[in-house]
């Protein structure tokens, strides 16, 4: 959390959403002086105090029948968990209200190497590098292609039309995935899991944080 320049109004979607689900929130969606977009405190706060409470039926999570939380598309529930979580922002694209704000609110994906292409991998001077990112982007390209032919499959075209959208729509899902998913330990039944966890997600890193995350068993999560 950080000293904010300009905050977001109080009754922003993301927070209304998380209060009517049973969530609650004492921060604000802000802009720092050095135009980072993040999380502030709208009261003082004392150490121990919970400045935000997202219920686990708001959040994406990789495949579990016990969790109660939004679930990946059926097809993809074998599959790795990146790639379950990156067909649920596509399938979600085309879904409800609340995924759409959610959705609406990342930024653009993060420059990831899995985007340069060989020429600029090559400037990096560094083959074992080069080499890795290629062997990222075929699996990548590779799951794209099985997780269409799955939805074909089953049937769900809207999750076969959104990874074939763009020619980079899924790897751009893997790569929002890669950089905001979190793994938390819940229930002794959920077990560990990978998490999309909104508003949350708009927080920044820091070496030295002034807050920190966890799950509670109480109020779902």
């Amino acid at each position: 959390f950080a000293l904010a320049v300009s905050t977001a109004p109080a009754t922003h979607p993301l927070l209304s959403w998380l209060s009517s689900s049973g969530g609650g929130a004492s921060v604000a969606v802000g802009t720092a002086a050095d135009g980072l977009r993040g999380l502030v405190a709208t009261r003082a706060a004392q150490p121990g105090d919970v400045l935000l409470e997202v219920p686990l039926a708001c959040c994406a999570s990789d495949s579990c029948i016990d969790a109660p939380t939004i679930q990946p598309p059926s097809c993809t529930a074998d599959m790795h968990w990146q790639v379950q979580l990156a067909s649920t922002v596509l399938a979600s694209s085309a879904q409800d209200e609340q995924s759409l704000e959610w959705l609406s609110s990342w930024p653009e994906p993060p420059p990831m190497p899995l985007f340069c292409t060989d020429d600029e991998l090559s400037l990096a001077c560094d083959e074992p590098l080069a080499q890795r990112v290629r062997e990222d982007r075929a699996w990548a390209e590779t799951q794209s292609a099985l997780v269409a032919a799955a939805a074909d499959e089953e049937g769900d075209a809207e999750l076969a039309a959104a990874i074939r959208a763009t020619p980079t729509a899924f790897l751009e899902a893997l790569a929002l995935v890669k950089s905001r998913a979190l793994r938390l330990k819940a229930t002794r039944a959920i077990g560990m899991r990978y998490l999309l966890v909104p508003v949350l997600d708009i927080s920044n890193h820091d070496a030295k944080p002034t807050a920190i995350y966890s799950f509670s068993p109480t109020r779902g999560g």
